[in-house]
């Protein structure tokens, strides 16, 4: 009886899949996870369950799970009502599990908590508790307030996993991350920590930006349009990789990080309203064409494409629009904890130090590596309009979100810089042996741009209350208890 960070629990349902001889575990997630687990309880219905919750496990399962000392055997004939049961033990609403819900529409058992008839306790609390040893907490206090997963973002692993496997190659990958990343070196001295670390870090950032998130039907409505047009440029993203033949080079941590940053764009879109959306994406197309075909023919830049071609690509434009969108997110959140923090509660006036840094760090670098030569005053005719756009915005703005964006823009882009770098998928004029950090700096002034532009426009990506890419806080209770006249498992 635990929690899990891909179905929500790990109970009877779920462990008939464990009954497949099939180690492939990708190709059951194509046909969707909660779909499998529904089949097979369909063709193989048990006529016995037993649930053991004598030791549970919460919080983001099973890797990171926590024990539960929790004392409790479920057994039923009828599978959907035993794992409703738990379910409702842990914390879940057993509708919010997909399986059981599916299960109860199609007629495989009941999930109804009017079915439940019969409570025996066979210990008396005071016994209980000297028994097993935990005299701090109270008889049934866990019911139904365990640490579990929010249903959101389950779901949206589930629905990330899916997209994953729709391209060529992934499902060994996720095979291997599975069952030997994720679970064998989970055993293994220092790793047995930082796998469930990383875990917990990935749902809590997740946790951050599906919490929250307003259900009316036009947020709704906005959210499956913004989505479908991130959508839309994964999709460019894909078709130019192909077509500019880097996916014969095939950069495997490349390709991870790319995923990552199009799983967080679609995240981050799906907190935007849908004119901001739109006019990031429009704005990062134009600003990406001018930046990359005035270095291309400058002779700054070169990609290396297929059949020897250096051009502005549909990959470059879609791989722009989600570093945009990426770095958009994540200046959000580095800015809220910057203003937590009060780092620059007595620079309120300083909000161009942030610019002037950049821009200053830019032309030394420039200068240093070989980039300022006359020939090239076209380049900097360009990063100088660039930087006066940056000026004006940058005055507009408080210092915490002006630093963010910088550095996140420099981090962010220097890091996509590099990889591409290293796979051979473009190079820089004059040869370097390593990075140029000309263009790593480069990202805060294309971010500059970008940001600006949509600010003269009339669309500040900079307000996040206007953008509402981030839920305002709100007081929420914790899980309820479930009621202990009403509690309907078998003690012992």
């Amino acid at each position: 009886m635990k929690t899990h960070l891909l179905t929500g629990v790990t109970l009877a349902m779920k462990n008939m899949y464990g009954t497949f001889p099939d180690i492939d575990k990708a190709k059951f997630h194509k046909m969707g996870i909660e779909e499998t687990i529904l089949a097979v309880n369909s063709a193989f219905t048990p006529n016995l369950v037993i649930i053991d919750g004598s030791v549970g496990g919460e919080a983001v399962g099973p890797l990171s799970a926590t024990p539960v000392n929790f004392q409790t055997i479920i057994a039923s004939n009828d599978v959907v009502m035993a794992d409703s049961v738990a379910s409702r033990l842990i914390g879940y609403d057993p509708m919010d599990i997909v399986h059981i819900r599916m299960a109860q529409e199609t007629g495989l058992g009941s999930a109804s908590s009017d079915s439940i008839v019969e409570i025996r306790t066979h210990l008396p609390p005071e016994e209980t508790d000297s028994k097993f040893g935990d005299k701090d907490s109270k008889w049934g206090e866990k019911d139904g307030n365990w640490d579990c997963p929010d249903p959101k973002i389950k779901d949206f692993y589930e629905w990330a996993v899916e997209l994953i496997l729709m391209f060529p190659g992934w499902a060994t990958i996720f095979n291997l991350g599975a069952d030997f990343l994720f679970y064998d070196t989970a055993r293994l001295p220092v790793l047995n920590y930082l796998v469930p670390t990383f875990l917990k870090l990935l749902h809590d950032f997740f946790d951050a930006n599906l919490s929250g998130i307003k259900s009316t039907t036009g947020d709704i409505t906005r959210r499956v349009v913004n989505i479908c047009l991130i959508g839309l440029v994964a999709l460019g993203c894909t078709i130019g990789y192909y077509q500019d033949g880097y996916v014969w080079k095939s950069s495997l941590l490349f390709e991870l990080s790319f995923l990552l940053a199009i799983a967080v764009a679609a995240l981050a879109s799906a907190r935007m309203k849908t004119i901001h959306t739109i006019v990031l994406l429009a704005i990062s197309s134009l600003v990406c064409y001018v930046v990359e075909s005035t270095n291309i023919g400058a002779g700054l830049l070169q990609y290396i494409q297929e059949g020897g071609r250096s051009e502005v690509t549909l990959f470059t434009i879609s791989g722009w629009i989600v570093m945009m969108v990426v770095i958009l997110q994540l200046s959000d959140f580095l800015a809220a904890w910057l203003k937590r923090l009060g780092i620059f509660q007595e620079m309120k006036s300083w909000r161009l130090l942030p610019f002037l840094a950049a821009v200053s760090l830019f032309i030394l670098f420039a200068s240093w590596e070989g980039y300022l030569a006359t020939d090239k005053i076209h380049v900097w005719g360009m990063y100088a309009v660039m930087a006066a756009l940056g000026l004006i915005y940058f005055w507009k703005h408080p210092i915490e979100w002006n630093a963010s964006l910088v550095a996140v823009s420099v981090v962010v882009g220097g890091y996509m810089e590099l990889l591409g770098w290293l796979a051979g998928f473009w190079t820089y004029e004059p040869l370097h042996e390593t990075l140029p950090v000309f263009f790593v700096l480069s990202w805060a002034m294309n971010s500059m741009a970008v940001h600006a532009l949509a600010y003269i426009l009339g669309v500040d990506l900079g307000d996040r209350e206007r953008r509402r890419l981030l839920p305002e806080k709100q007081e929420t209770s914790g899980p309820q208890a479930v009621n202990v006249k009403k509690r309907f498992e078998h003690r012992i």
